[in-house]
Parts: C-alpha cells; structure tokens; sequence
C-alpha cells in the first residue's frame, strides 16, 4: 500500500489537511481535486515546510506587522513551528524532550510524541502536551509551557517550565498518549490523556490515564475540582475533572462545558462532559455509546476539533454554532467498501441552550481521492482551521457526496503512481516496550489512529476559504 502525508487548512472556520504531491517532470494533478467542499468554500495552499504536523493554534490577535505570529504548529518530533503574518515558517522551539521511538512511522511504535499544541494570549503562554522517554526509558506524558509576548508571542521563548510531577507515577504508550488542550475562558487549563493501553485505568481516580484534566496555568490543581484531595501536584486525582475515557484527542470548553471527541474502537463519540461524570469506558463499544451525545459508526477516528469562537466575520451563520470535528478516516482499517469512511472535517450544530445536537452533522470537507487521508487535526479562529493527514493509493475515485462540489483540477490516470512512501497496513498498533497490564490489554488499542509524514520537509498547509458571494 502506498501512503503520502500532507497538511490543509481551512480558511472559513474549518482546518483540514491536502495531499503532498511529489517533484517529478509531468506536471502533477491539482490537489483540489481530491477534495469536495461543501458551497460557499474554496481551498488554496497557506504554507509549507512541516515534518510530521499534529496540532494547530491560532493567535488571536496577531499583531500587525509581517513578522508577527498568526498560527503555531505543533510536530511528532518535537518541534513548534510559528508562522508569521508574512507566512514565513520560523522554528519556535525544538528539541526539548528525550523520544526514542523503536521504529519511525509508518510503524505503530511511531505514533508518539508532541500531539497537542495551545495557547493563553494574555500571559504569552505556549503549552505542548507531549510523551516522551524518562531516564530509565519509560514513556510518560508531560505539558511544557513556554514563555512568550504576553498577547502578540513572539518568534521563540524566554523561558519554560515542565508539569512532569502530575504525571510521573502513569507509564503513556502510543497513540493513546496525551492529547489536545485548551486554555479555555475560566483561565485554566484543560487536557485530554487517552488511557495509555490501560482500561482499567481509565475508572480510577488515583490516575491521570483516560481523563479530562483541569489545572492553573501554573500547573497546579483546581481549588473546586472534583476530586480534589490537596495541593499536592503528585496526586492524580487533584487534577481529574473527568473521567472513563478511552482517547480523548478532541477537546474543547465553552459556555463552561467540556465536550470531548473520544476515539472508540468500532465506534467514536462526542461528549459533553461535567465536573465529575464517568464516562464509562471499560474496552466495549456499548461503553463508548455511554453517555454520548453523538456517536460515529463505524469509527472514523476523531481527532481535534474546534469551533469558531468570537471571530465570525465572514463565516457562514449557519456554522457559527457547530463543532467542527478533523476525522482521519477508517479506510486504512476497513475492507468492507459499505463501512468506509473518508477523513475529512464534519460540522455537528449544537444547541448550546437545550443542551443537544440542532440537526444531523454533515461533511464540510470530504476527501474523494484515490487515496486515503488522516486528517490529524483542526483549529479556528476568524475565518480559518487547519489539520494534517496521511493518505493511501486506492483503485477508484469515491463518489463526491451529495452536497458537496468536488473542486475543479486534473484527474489522475488510473493506477497513477505518485510517488509516494509505502506504509505497512498491518502495522498500526504500538511496539514499544510495555509493561504486563498494557499487554494483556492491547486488544482494546485496535481503533488506534495514526499521525504522520510520508515525505519530511514537503508537507504543506492549506486554507479552505469562504467565498462570501455564494454564502
């Protein structure tokens, strides 16, 4: 199977990710027409020059001058990238933790590393969520914060400091490391941790494993947080807000809710979770259905998601109160042509009032290539989001879903190489070392998800853009 990575952003309120195409002599196909948008929208390129991209934060506020940072962009390796208004990519930071891995991806063993990537504007606070190796080479989660222009940021940090105690007695795995964060309106900091190939940890309090997380900027736990016992940052159960998830890598705070996109295994789900509430995970599916609000069958693999928040000048009213959900597909896993499910990015209205879905989530960006794209994840903020994906050859165009218009380009001859890196299907579940709990437990990690760059240095983001003459 032939795989290729690449990066698309959303300019409108959605991130999604495009195909890399590779440097030959014929001319190569345009990438649009992998994609169908849904009417109001077009996409073009923003940046490029990304190695295994996983995460994206827009500033705000940016600042005005071409050098000013508009959006930070996290990757596996280890490294944030920042983007100036000009669109030039500057290395904000690399390098700062210690990682490992016992192959590179395609392999399982390479889905590990720096996945979420957020912001606190007013203080010029950067947080990365990561996994890394300690001393003795056990895989633990961790958040840095690093240190910037309070509102503006700037091109590289004054200083850091590490949350390594709250998550020091829990060995991470891959793919259900840390996840995404949040810096949300209350002024703290909330975190998804998938449950580390761990189950059962996922229904005890005494661990960070399959929670929502809830601290101060500080790293330090919540004075009203549910569980909490002390101030002591080494007791899990100070920061647990909630609990009784299995990966929750979508996370997002508003009106003083927590909603959380949570992978399953045959199914996903959206959440929207309270101070407290167990969301039931114990390795089944009708766990997973538990106290969901929405739930996606068969799995599609839910990454980040976003919402538009304050800025909606020029966004389309009509999606101004959805969630907008990156989804990596199911292809890769999925044989069963009448189970597929593209990756793309769906829109769920919600009801913020009643507390529910307003209508039935649909795609706003759907890939209809011949490959196959993991979309790893999605930001917003005015009218843009942005993601990242991995794709693989198939035979046949899938059929552009209705609703949505495929985006006029070159279509590719049947059987077209592109150059692309191979993948190994069979691959996808973790290799590093675990211990005896993660190993009787691993045939939970079958639904596991992966992020990752075919061609280092070739990824590009692009903007899905809203064409206000046709909203």
């Amino acid at each position: 199977m032939n795989y290729r990575l690449c990066v698309v952003m959303l300019v409108l309120a959605v991130a999604v990710l495009g195909a890399a195409r590779p440097s030959d002599a014929a001319q190569p196909p345009d990438w649009r027409s992998d994609w169908a948008v849904a009417d109001g929208f077009s996409l073009q390129r923003d940046s490029l020059g990304y190695d295994f991209p996983t995460a994206i934060a827009f500033v705000p506020h940016p600042g005005p001058a071409p050098d000013d940072p508009l959006y930070f962009v996290a990757e596996l390796r280890g490294a944030i990238k920042v983007v100036t208004n000009d669109r030039t990519v500057h290395t904000f930071v690399e390098d700062f933790f210690a990682l490992q891995p016992t192959a590179e991806l395609p392999s399982g063993s390479g889905e590990v590393g720096l996945a979420g990537i957020c912001l606190a504007p007013e203080q010029g606070y950067v947080f990365a969520t990561f996994a890394y190796q300690d001393a003795a080479g056990i895989l633990r989660n961790n958040i840095v914060r690093f240190e910037s222009a309070p509102g503006t940021f700037g091109l590289a940090p004054i200083a850091q400091t590490d949350f390594s105690q709250t998550f020091a007695a829990d060995e991470s795995s891959t793919s259900h490391q840390i996840g995404s964060c949040q810096v949300a309106e209350d002024g703290l900091l909330y975190v998804g941790v998938g449950d580390g190939h761990q189950i059962d940890r996922s229904q005890e309090i005494d661990s960070t494993l399959g929670k929502v997380l809830r601290m101060t900027l500080d790293g330090d736990p919540v004075d009203d947080n549910p569980f909490r016992r002390d101030e002591d940052r080494k007791t899990p159960q100070n920061y647990v807000w909630a609990m009784g998830f299995r990966n929750p890598f979508g996370l997002q705070v508003l009106t003083g809710r927590v909603f959380v996109a949570d992978n399953g295994l045959n199914i996903d789900r959206l959440v929207a979770a309270e101070a407290g509430g167990n969301y039931l995970w114990n390795g089944s599916d009708w766990s997973t259905g538990s106290n969901a609000a929405f739930t996606m069958a068969p799995s599609v693999g839910v990454v980040q998601m976003a919402t538009m928040g304050e800025a909606t000048a020029g966004f389309p009213s009509s999606y101004r109160d959805s969630f907008f959900v990156a989804l990596s597909g199911n292809l890769p896993w999925t044989a069963n042509a009448d189970a597929q499910r593209p990756p793309g990015v769906i829109a769920i209205p919600y009801d913020f009032t009643e507390d529910r879905l307003a209508a039935v989530p649909d795609y706003v960006l759907r890939y209809v290539g011949d490959g196959v794209q993991m979309v790893a994840g999605v930001a917003g903020a005015g009218r843009a989001v942005r993601g990242s994906h991995l794709s693989r050859r198939r035979r046949r165009k899938r059929g552009v879903p209705a609703g949505l218009g495929a985006r006029p380009g070159t279509p590719k001859a049947p059987g077209q190489r592109t150059g692309c890196r191979v993948f190994d299907g069979q691959a996808w579940l973790p290799r590093l070392p675990q211990s005896g709990r993660q190993r009787r437990q691993r045939r939970a990690a079958a639904g596991s998800h992966c992020i990752g760059s075919a061609r280092p240095g070739t990824t590009k983001i692009r903007k899905l853009l809203a064409n206000p003459g046709r909203l």
